[in-house]
Order: C-alpha cells, then structure tokens, then sequence
C-alpha cells in the first residue's frame, strides 16, 4: 500500500523521495527500481532510513519522503528535519491501534498529523481507523 500510494503521489505531480534501506519499497537493483515508485521519484535504498531521509530533505528537496517501519529515535530525528524543511513525511510504523502506536513513538505522536490503522491480515489494505495524534478519531 506504501508503494502504490507513493507511486499514486508521484504521477500526480508532486517529487517523491524514498529512503529504501532494506529495498523493501522500490526493490532496486544497480540503482534502479524495479517496481514502479512513479515518475518523480528519488530513491535512496541499502542506506539507514534515517540518514536517507535526512539526505533526501537537503539534496533532492521532495514535496514527499517516505519511509517504511519507523520507529528509532533517529527516524524520528529524521522526520522532524524533513518536516521541518517542508516535506510531508508518509511512513508505516507496526501497531495494532493508538495505544500500540504511542507506546513506540511516546510524545513523539505529536508529528503525525493523521495516523492510518489497517485491518490486517483479517483484510489487507480495508482501513479500520484513522485518528489525530491525539487518538481522536477522524472519520466515522
């Protein structure tokens, strides 16, 4: 979903940067991706997140960085700078619902301006929530 919502992103206009580090988004090989991230899309892959996201926000200025499984003190580092710097930042984190997801990130909630829960392997890619980052849901 990551992939296809950046690659969604991308063809609509807006510069997206990836920060790949296990080739887990845009699968590159020499270089070059191998699954379709769109046409305005920078990849950084076999790279820390964090630095690469850091990287991307000075190098490449993207409306966009991504960055999948997020949860170090150094990603949050990271997605402070690019928001900061003027990037949206969409990342995916593991966690079953709000509670799950504060514990991981603490105060640092607060840098998510919308958080996204999916159902799971029950229904892949079928949204069950979505909420500020205060837990206040946002849709019914």
């Amino acid at each position: 979903m990551l992939r296809d919502l950046l690659r969604l992103f991308s063809n609509l206009g807006y510069t997206v940067g990836i920060s790949d580090e296990r080739g887990e988004i845009a699968a590159c090989y020499m270089g070059v991706p191998q699954l379709d991230v769109g046409e305005r899309t920078d990849v950084l892959d076999s790279c820390p997140k964090a630095l690469g996201m850091s990287m991307l926000v000075r190098t490449m200025s993207p409306d966009i960085v991504a960055a999948d499984e997020i949860g170090t003190e150094d990603d949050i580092k990271a997605i402070r700078e690019a928001s900061l710097s003027g990037s949206a930042v969409v990342c995916t984190a593991h966690g079953a619902d709000y509670d799950d997801i504060k514990k991981r990130l603490g105060e640092n909630i607060d840098i998510f301006d919308v958080i996204i829960f999916l159902e799971g392997r029950k229904n892949p890619g079928k949204i069950k929530s979505v909420v500020n980052s205060k837990g206040e849901s946002l849709c019914l």
